[in-house]
């Protein structure tokens, strides 16, 4: 489990060394000291600049760099069951939905594994801007190990040798008149099988 925790967050340094390669904001070096709420507020900030940018044609390249980050982390968030963390990223709709599978896990003392080996592929599906917001539906293709465990360490569902392709469609959306912060209204995963 701990090599596991160590490559997900080396790709999400790789990812972050990337975006502030662009923005120029914070050194990747410094990630690892930010807090939950500090990355949380960056991941907002950053994703605030790109939605202005969209309304004048943004580069479709940056919009996807930050997109990685925020699936990166949101994948995170869920899976260590941040649910403050999480609050700010997602639709109230989306929120309450990771939310309930968090609590069940609590409740009946389950652990979830998860290990994003790699991100594959981020692609724009489509892009609507209008004159109260913008919808970007992204889908991402990544390899991932997923393990639900019980409370004695047994495995219920998954497999904590086997690397799957996963295929995630998220919308990501903003209100120009708040602030253009950008937020996940809904995800889709799918397996993909060879």
């Amino acid at each position: 489990m701990q090599a596991e925790w160590v490559i997900l967050t080396i790709v999400v340094i790789l990812l972050v060394s990337k975006l502030f390669s662009v923005f120029g904001t914070v050194p990747a070096s410094d990630m690892d000291k930010m807090s939950v709420q500090d990355k949380r507020e960056l991941i907002s900030k950053m994703l605030e600049k790109d939605a202005s940018k969209v309304a004048e044609q943004l580069d479709d390249k940056v919009f996807l760099d930050n997109a990685r980050l925020a699936f990166a982390l949101l994948l995170d968030f869920f899976v260590q069951g941040k649910k403050e963390a999480l609050k700010g990223l997602c639709s109230n709709r989306v929120y309450d939905a990771l939310v309930k599978e968090i609590d069940d896990r609590q409740e009946k003392q389950q652990k979830l594994d998860f290990c994003l080996v790699a991100i594959n592929s981020a692609e724009i599906l489509s892009k609507e801007v209008s004159k109260k917001n913008i919808k970007m539906t992204i889908s991402f293709v990544s390899e991932q190990m997923n393990v639900l465990r019980d409370k004695d360490g047994n495995v219920l569902e998954g497999d904590p040798i086997f690397v799957g392709k996963v295929k995630d469609t998220l919308i990501f959306e903003c209100d120009k008149n708040k602030g253009m912060a950008w937020i996940v209204s809904a995800i889709k995963s799918e397996a993909i099988h060879a």
